[in-house]
């Protein structure tokens, strides 16, 4: 079997990750200890599918909506260039050694 199918590439970021575990965690046990009916239902749902995509870093929706929030795929910001002073030599021009 293609291990491609069973394990599909990450295209959620870190930060994405971790606001999706959270959310969901913030959701199951929203649905646990405080909602009934169909606000519970709905809350588990989300909560799931929140908790799954967050831990696995993969969302099926944003392949069809052609987004991925992984870092390496952000346009890179071009860092202002170092200057670096060189130390000032000892030996003085004009001094005999």
């Amino acid at each position: 079997m293609n291990s491609c199918l069973l394990m599909p590439k990450p295209n959620e970021g870190k930060t994405d990750r971790t606001i999706r575990v959270v959310l969901g965690v913030f959701l199951l046990g929203l649905a646990l200890f405080s909602l009934t009916g169909i606000a519970q239902t709905a809350a588990v749902i989300v909560g799931v599918i929140a908790l799954i995509t967050g831990t696995v870093g993969f969302c099926g929706l944003y392949i069809i909506l052609g987004i991925s929030t992984l870092e390496k795929n952000k346009l890179a910001i071009p860092r202002p260039a170092t200057t670096f002073t060189l130390p000032r030599s000892t030996h003085h021009a004009g001094t005999k050694c």
